[in-house]
């Protein structure tokens, strides 16, 4: 006099039903690595994607990319030469140290020199 689904079906159905939840959760993570490593962010963020999956995109959708683009080098020197260019023109200094051209309101410049070092310098 049973009547119903069978006890064991319903076991079945709850077991393939949660692999598959959980390789979903896997592939979400996976591709939420993949993804913020293209955007050039270090760390792990696999779990991000696992636990939140669409929610993870969805925040990883919203963040910038990092790193370099991927321009030739030609263009990147293009670049780097006009915005030079810019920075000097409009109060912009060159480190005496190491050569690198400063916006205006950079006073130390990335090699550890201070703009007055480099000023003092060139007087």
């Amino acid at each position: 006099m049973n009547e119903g689904v069978p006890i064991a079906i319903v076991i079945i159905i709850i077991v393939v039903v949660l692999i598959f939840a959980l390789l979903a959760a896997i592939m979400n993570g996976i591709a939420m690595q993949h993804l913020m490593q293209s955007k050039g962010y270090d760390g792990n963020w696999f779990w991000q994607g696992f636990l939140f999956g669409p929610f993870a995109f969805l925040g990883a959708s919203e963040r910038g990319d990092r790193g370099k683009a991927d321009y030739p080098d030609y263009i990147m020197e293009a670049i780097r030469k006009a915005t030079d260019e810019h920075n000097l023109a409009n109060g912009g200094w060159r480190c005496e140290s190491c050569g690198k051209v400063n916006p205006p309101a950079t006073g130390t410049c990335d090699c550890g020199k201070s703009r007055f070092a480099s000023v003092e310098k060139k007087d």
